[in-house]
């Protein structure tokens, strides 16, 4: 690009106006072709890449699946499939964290509401499935934002409420059964101090007295 732009500087100072336009507009197509050359190189290397990933993801080989994905986002990072997929690979591979932040990038990188909707109800599989359920439900409701439709995001929601409302119950009974426990284990021990008062008493004044001497 630098020697193009060497070599238009040149024709701009020999040539005159007319003629400078005419080859203005050449080279400037030129140079289009040539960029949109190497852009659609780059997203048919991605995509083959993309190719063989999934494939390798299909035989359950994830770490391989891995390594396509990366380097198709190499090839062309505005690719968002090959990001989606990614997270996908990241996931199966036990690899939760890194998964969940292939989804967020991906939801960012889509362009159309149905395939942000899909990165964000994958989100919310993986945290549902990792008993994170405050952020699972925020995840399947954004899903829901993008795509009302989404019967799969709908159900998952209802669960994800459900299982949350149960876990709210169990917390209260415990709750309620330690503050149980505690006030009868209070009371247990007021009530043996109290029987155990006299006795201590007792006790104390009896070491206190010395035994009369002995006569026959």
């Amino acid at each position: 690009l630098l020697g193009f732009t060497f070599l238009f500087l040149i024709i701009e100072m020999l040539l005159n106006e007319n003629k400078r336009t005419k080859v203005m507009k050449t080279v400037m197509l030129l140079l289009f072709g040539l960029f949109f050359n190497v852009t659609a190189t780059w997203a048919q290397a991605a995509n083959k890449l993309i190719k063989d990933g999934n494939t390798a993801y299909a035989n359950e080989s994830y770490d391989i699946a891995k390594v396509q994905y990366q380097g198709a986002i190499a090839e062309d990072p505005a690719n968002a499939k090959s990001v989606f997929n990614l997270g996908n690979a990241y996931y199966k591979a036990g690899q939760k964290d890194s998964a969940l932040q292939q989804y967020d990038l991906a939801a960012k990188q889509f362009k159309d509401a149905d395939s942000k909707g899909k990165s964000l109800y994958n989100k919310g599989v993986v945290l549902q499935n990792d008993k994170k359920l405050p952020e699972c439900i925020e995840a399947y409701k954004q899903a829901l934002r993008f795509n009302q439709n989404d019967e799969d995001a709908r159900n998952n929601l209802q669960k994800a409420l459900q299982q949350q409302k149960d876990e709210d119950k169990k917390q209260e009974v415990y709750n309620n059964s330690f503050w149980t426990i505690l006030g009868i284990s209070t009371l247990f021990l007021v009530s043996g101090l109290a029987f155990l008062n006299p006795i201590a008493a007792y006790l104390a004044s009896s070491a206190d007295q010395v035994a009369d001497y002995r006569q026959y």
